[in-house]
């Protein structure tokens, strides 16, 4: 029997004693309860269980319970006892059967036991008892055989997958004409437009170029067409088809492929299972059901990688390293084919071979696939295209074969820069002979991880003088200024800082001896003022009057900006503070790098003509810019950066006839 409201018999020595019949006992959930060794519950027969207090307590887990209850598994009896709920007496007419309504003897609240703690439940109906309906599965309630679903037809299917099945209207029909058009796309970072107004195609059977100087948006470019950023304006067709809208991996089974600047393989895994992993997804949306690893090995001949198939990826060099990522694309069996700096890093033999196998791809264009590539090198992109698309600034500014491309004044305005500074050049100043130079670099090799990027450069900056470092986007200019700048460790050669070995030095370290870098990018805080970053120049060691002094002397619109916070101001502005902070510190070498990078005419001059003055008072300037015009008007001397290596030094009149052939490969000058 239930006891609501008794005290629970002890037995004659006052000990503990088990309360209801053991076969009947269902476990209560609360695990601090003593227990017999018929695993039912205990009382102390001489201290009874007392009445909780009223209001909301907790359990033993630290859950509260509504106000007026018990915590979770425990219920109140009519005189405050702690009955036995876990306890039920066959007998009992107050005992209710597990998952069935209170009896009349039951707790006022009506309340069961179940996952959610005690809920109250109507009172139960008079000689009415409702039956529980058992589960039945969904697949039971179906009546007659199940359904199918009807196979699609021939020409609602793509060539490649079912998905066109599924969405009828994303299914893409094989065309002769254009593949990938790309129509109005405009793309925004905040207030930093990336793309304007961009519309190009890319047909079938063709290889297509995608160049531009830095920053004009090729990379955006492609990620809009993969679908991993999303455009502000615009649409992406493929054949005829609007996939503005859908998924990367949704374009992936639509049959586009890409290649990454920065290599994206598995180097735990060996060069055939690499591919594989493209196969095996590739078989899951074909409807046909093809051997993923003959798919697998016949990328890894096409790419001629046979012989390392079962080496490890990261123990490959950078460039069969880059041959595993294009297999792996091609493993997909694509019909366009994004090719993102597929040469970056590469040494000059290995380059030849890419070149090789771009002529190949060449080949798989004749039967229908096309290729859109962005690529630095212009060799490579005018021996293997068959037309090239200019971007600059976000702007399709020219379109056309590579001969056409060479020959477009727009084109090497746009790469060597169509302005000269309205001040005359300065006079070339040679070095003292027994000087030595104020910047070294011998024979200097750097690498990101395993990628090298510089291939011995050889490179001298003479006191007092100003030399520029020119070369086409990649060509390793701005890993030169970080090893100068002390940023990056070189994994060979010398860095010498006025005749001193100084690799692996800090940058602080050359700080304070005098190395001062703008880098690009500009290197501010948009969370400090104008102020403030003058006063952090002050650990040099001068005075923070004469840095303000200095800084509004040369760019008096800082002045009315002084207590402006920096991520306020337009680019303009914040480069001229970037450079004010290095001018006002008294450097003895200036190192900078893109300083007129997305900038007004009028506002580059401005800052060339402070670079000017610091070169007229005897700073030594290694300076690295893209548009060639306006720092040969500038320059002492000038080098010009092809693949990690340093092709040409000599003065600004000699490094002139030689722009257009390194930067448009072979572009007449």
């Amino acid at each position: 029997m239930r006891h609501h409201g008794s005290e629970p018999a002890g037995d004659e020595g006052g000990g503990l004693r088990a309360v209801g019949r053991a076969r009947r006992a269902r476990r209560c959930p609360l695990r601090h309860v003593p227990r017999g060794r018929d695993r039912v519950r205990l009382h102390d027969a001489a201290e009874p269980a007392r009445a909780p207090p009223r209001g909301r307590r907790r359990d033993q887990h630290g859950r509260r319970g509504a106000a007026g209850r018990a915590p979770h598994g425990r219920v109140r009896g009519a005189e405050g006892r702690v009955p036995l709920v876990g306890l039920h007496h066959p007998r009992d007419p107050g005992a209710r059967p597990r998952g069935g309504r209170a009896g009349p003897e039951s707790d006022r609240h009506g309340a069961r036991r179940g996952r959610g703690g005690a809920r109250a439940r109507a009172p139960a109906s008079a000689g009415r008892r409702r039956r529980a309906r058992p589960h039945t599965p969904v697949h039971a309630r179906r009546r007659g055989p199940p359904r199918r679903v009807p196979r699609p037809r021939e020409r609602d299917l793509c060539d490649f997958c079912t998905w066109g099945a599924r969405r009828r209207w994303t299914s893409v029909k094989k065309s002769e004409g254009v593949l990938l058009r790309v129509e109005d796309v405009s793309v925004w970072f905040g207030g930093v437009r990336a793309l304007s107004g961009v519309t190009l195609d890319a047909p079938a059977g063709e290889v297509t170029g995608l160049i531009g100087p830095n920053g004009a948006g090729k990379t955006t470019l492609f990620d809009v067409v993969t679908g991993l950023q999303p455009p502000g304006e615009g649409r992406v067709l493929l054949e005829d088809a609007d996939v503005t809208a859908t998924a990367p991996h949704t374009r992936s089974r639509l049959g586009i492929a890409r290649t990454f600047q920065r290599l994206e393989v598995f180097g735990t895994l060996s060069v055939a299972e690499n591919v594989l992993v493209a196969a095996e997804m590739r078989r899951g949306w074909s409807r046909e059901r093809l051997d993923a690893r003959a798919v697998a090995r016949e990328a890894v001949e096409r790419v001629g990688l046979s012989e390392v198939a079962d080496v490890r990826v990261d123990r490959l060099p950078t460039g069969r390293t880059r041959l595993v990522e294009l297999a792996r694309a091609l493993a997909t069996r694509p019909r366009l084919l994004l090719l993102d700096e597929p040469s970056s890093g590469l040494t000059e033999v290995e380059t030849l071979g890419l070149a090789q196998l771009l002529q190949l791809l060449r080949e798989l264009a004749a039967s229908g696939l096309g290729v859109l590539l962005v690529e630095h090198d212009m060799s490579l992109v005018m021996g293997a295209s068959d037309r090239v698309h200019v971007l600059e600034l976000g702007r399709v500014i020219a379109t056309g074969t590579p001969a056409d491309v060479q020959a477009d004044e727009g084109v090497r305005a746009a790469y060597l820069g169509d302005r000269r500074l309205s001040a005359p050049a300065r006079a070339v100043r040679a070095p003292a002979p027994e000087a030595a130079p104020v910047l070294e670099l011998r024979d200097v090799r750097a690498a990101y991880g395993p990628i090298e990027v510089l291939h011995g450069v050889s490179l001298s900056v003479p006191a007092r003088e100003v030399t520029a470092l020119l070369g086409p986007n990649g060509a390793g200019k701005s890993t030169t200024m970080k090893v100068a700048a002390g940023r990056l460790v070189p994994t060979g050669g010398d860095l010498l800082l006025c005749g001193r070995r100084v690799n692996g030095v800090g940058a602080d370290v050359l700080a304070r001896a005098g190395v001062r870098s703008v880098p690009e990018g500009r290197g501010v805080f948009p969370n400090l003022t104008v102020v403030e970053h003058l006063r952090m120049a002050t650990h040099a060691g001068t005075r923070f009057t004469d840095i303000e002094e200095r800084a509004f002397g040369r760019f008096p619109r800082l002045r009315e900006r002084r207590s402006q916070v920096v991520g306020t101001l337009s680019g303009g502005e914040q480069q001229m503070l970037a450079v004010a902070r290095v001018l006002s510190t008294d450097p003895a070498l200036l190192l900078l790098d893109e300083i007129s990078m997305g900038l007004a005419p009028v506002l580059v001059d401005e800052l060339y003509e402070a670079v000017r003055q610091a070169a007229d008072e005897g700073v030594s300037i290694l300076i690295v810019e893209q548009f060639a015009a306006e720092v040969l008007a500038l320059a002492d001397r000038a080098a010009i950066m092809l693949n990690g290596r340093v092709q040409r030094v000599g003065s600004p009149a000699e490094i002139a006839d030689e722009l257009a052939s390194a930067y448009l490969a072979g572009a007449a000058g």
